[in-house]
């Protein structure tokens, strides 16, 4: 929560027996943030005018969520349904805007406070600002996939996300120039305007390769659209 200058860590450890059991609190908690919270962020957008007293109820609210939810209700159990919220899809009454990058593990006591104060600064240039927290999530170091985010260490993952759609468009590429600056990288399906010429350098041989592959198995193109094709000919 950047304008709370606060963050909410969930500290886990592997158990095999949890796998079968206290599943229905984290059902509970995704349905509150991928369902529950929108909604009422998005009543209160509409009914409050004020934007100072509107925005401090919004922090008000999900302060309070994410110190009873994950304090008191899922203390144990399976994660399993987790950071699912805001990849499925929504009708348009339900929608979320989202936009997901990557910064290695080891940076993140830094990214991290850089990513509050690029929110404060944004807000005070565009009056434009994330009603929904931020969430994040360590991801493994992962050579199982040729385009990995994490194929070369540990990551963690900053996602925005918001149900204002008027100003997100502009947010979104603020953020991809934030992220860029700190070495973030992007993920093709979830992340918003990466420019065509960012990936290589990310992936660099990686991208060639898959470049390489991808036409010999799809030399008509057939599997390619303008998004793709941007950065995958």
């Amino acid at each position: 929560m950047p304008f709370r200058d606060r963050v909410y860590l969930d500290l886990r450890r592997y158990s095999r027996a949890a796998r079968s059991t206290h599943r229905i609190p984290w059902k509970i908690k995704d349905w509150g943030e991928s369902t529950v919270l929108p909604k009422v962020f998005k009543s209160i957008n509409r009914i409050v005018p004020v934007a100072g007293l509107r925005y401090r109820l919004i922090d008000d609210i999900s302060q309070v969520t994410q110190g009873l939810v994950n304090n008191r209700l899922v203390s144990s159990g399976s994660n399993s349904t987790a950071q699912l919220s805001s990849t499925r899809k929504h009708d348009a009454s339900n929608s979320l805007y989202y936009s997901t990058w990557f910064f290695p593990a080891a940076d993140f006591a830094i990214v991290v406070q850089a990513y509050r104060d690029f929110c404060l600064r944004i807000h005070e240039s565009s009056h434009y600002r994330c009603d929904m927290p931020t969430v994040g999530f360590r991801v493994g170091r992962d050579t199982s996939a040729m385009l990995s985010p994490s194929f070369d260490e540990p990551m963690v993952a900053l996602r925005a996300i918001s149900t204002q759609a008027q100003g997100w468009e502009n947010f979104a590429i603020d953020f991809g120039d934030f992220a860029r600056h700190w070495g973030g990288v992007p993920i093709f399906n979830q992340t918003r305007d990466i420019p065509a010429d960012y990936p290589q350098q990310v992936f660099g041989s990686r991208l060639t390769f898959f470049r390489k592959i991808r036409r010999q198995f799809d030399p008509e193109n057939r599997m390619m659209n303008p998004f793709l094709s941007q950065y995958f000919l």
